[in-house]
């Protein structure tokens, strides 16, 4: 097994870097990353560029887009500041990310999402006025219908309204009283000059 290509803390590269190892970074890169294999950003290390690798590990600092054919892992103390593409993504509790999250397969292609089958529920279309008539059965098992009360939603139903409107059978309230108005009226004393 090869050993990992190592940019020490106080390093600065400027420039893309690319290579069939993996990439661990404790200084300042400027520029893209493309590796075959992983690639980890340690707590002193900044890459201001977008990142590429089988793996990539971030517990420091990334300025720019992150992809990886297998994961990408953002670690507690980690900032991140873009979009992340990869078949697993971890954003660990502590972990700071600005950017967007896209869930792929190892192919590349955007994980499909199982989509979620609606429910339809039954509408039974029987009137209230059917069900009343019909009374109970029993092998239905049902219960009688209940009296209609003037003023309730099955009474409006019956009469074809909508509750509220004025319909013989429904009792409206009358309008509440007006309260006086009470004005305020200075008292003259009897003893003060008009």
């Amino acid at each position: 097994m090869a050993k990992p290509s190592i940019l020490p803390s106080g390093m600065k590269l400027v420039g893309d870097v690319s290579g069939e190892e993996d990439f661990v970074v404790f200084g300042l890169v400027e520029g893209e990353v493309h590796v075959d294999g992983t690639v980890v950003v340690e707590q002193s290390g900044i890459i201001r560029g977008n990142v590429r690798g089988r793996t990539v590990t971030v517990r420091g600092v990334v300025v720019g887009d992150a992809s990886a054919d297998a994961s990408i892992r953002v670690d507690d103390g980690g900032k991140m500041v873009g979009d992340v593409r990869a078949p697993r993504v971890n954003i660990v509790k502590g972990a700071r990310f600005r950017g967007h999250v896209h869930m792929v397969d190892a192919g590349g292609e955007p994980a499909a999402v199982p989509s979620k089958k609606r429910r339809r529920r039954k509408r039974h279309s029987r009137r209230p006025d059917e069900t009343a008539a019909q009374g109970p059965s029993a092998s239905s098992g049902r219960l009688p219908a209940e009296p209609t009360v003037p003023g309730t939603l099955r009474a409006a139903q019956k009469a074809d309204t909508v509750v509220g409107d004025a319909a013989p059978d429904m009792h409206r309230r009358p309008p509440a009283p007006r309260m006086p108005v009470l004005r305020r009226s200075r008292a003259r004393r009897k003893d003060s000059p008009a």
